[in-house]
């Protein structure tokens, strides 16, 4: 029987082995970006059967708006001062 088999580690002496996996917030939202892109991408593709590329853009853009309006107001981080620095730079 080898030593892996065994339960014993096979790492250089010294080295510690990693038994679990940790995910950070970072990477979890990183993960979920990805799955919800990916099944963005497919509906997209059923969708373009039945509605006009443009309307699907624009209902996509409101979509991803929204839901970073919301994260941000979940985390505390959607302030209005921004705001009034912004439109009063444009005038």
């Amino acid at each position: 029987m080898t030593a892996a088999e065994q339960g014993a580690s096979v790492a250089p002496r010294g080295v510690r082995t990693i038994t679990g996996i940790r995910v950070g917030s970072g990477e979890s939202a990183i993960l979920f970006a990805a799955a919800v892109s990916g099944v963005s991408t497919t509906v997209s593709v059923l969708a373009l059967d039945t509605v006009r590329p443009a309307d699907l853009l624009a209902v996509e853009l409101i979509g991803a708006a929204v839901m970073l309006l919301s994260a941000a107001a979940l985390r505390g981080r959607l302030r209005s001062s921004g705001r009034s620095r912004v439109i009063r730079s444009r005038s």
